[in-house]
């Protein structure tokens, strides 16, 4: 049985407790297009990982509201709208590692010059992030 419960910290953190194990539920920032990604991440993280999805309709509205702080890792389709200028604007206050995913395996000269962490092409993205993450592949 799994249990979840919020501590009040000045950071909040989900914890699930699995026996005597207690694992930090991570989350991660998620700029896609379309929810592809969203969707084939959460049927492979098995509640290990909560998602906030941004998309190019709900960047205006989502984006100044978010507490960039309160996030584990950071994943950009290099396809994003403007994901040069968002990784350098996320870069500025984030210090966990940003994730450029490429459908197409070329990878973006600007983007990584941008600061991106890591770069993965297509379906490498759920083992690259559950292993940042500290999870097993």
């Amino acid at each position: 049985m799994v249990s979840t419960c919020t501590l009040s910290t000045s950071k909040q953190s989900h914890l699930i407790y699995k026996g005597n194990v207690m694992n930090t539920l991570r989350k991660v920032l998620l700029f896609d297009e379309c929810p592809y990604w969203e969707g084939k991440l959460r049927s492979m993280i098995d509640g290990k990982m909560a998602i906030v999805l941004i998309t190019p309709l709900t960047i205006g509205r989502q984006l100044g509201s978010i507490d960039i702080s309160q996030f584990d890792a950071v994943v950009v389709d290099a396809s994003f709208p403007y994901a040069t200028r968002i990784i350098s604007k996320i870069r500025a206050d984030f210090v966990g590692p940003i994730i450029v995913n490429f459908s197409d395996g070329f990878v973006h000269r600007e983007l990584t010059e941008a600061s991106c962490s890591y770069y993965c092409v297509g379906n490498e993205l759920p083992g690259v992030l559950m292993g940042l993450l500290g999870f097993s592949v």
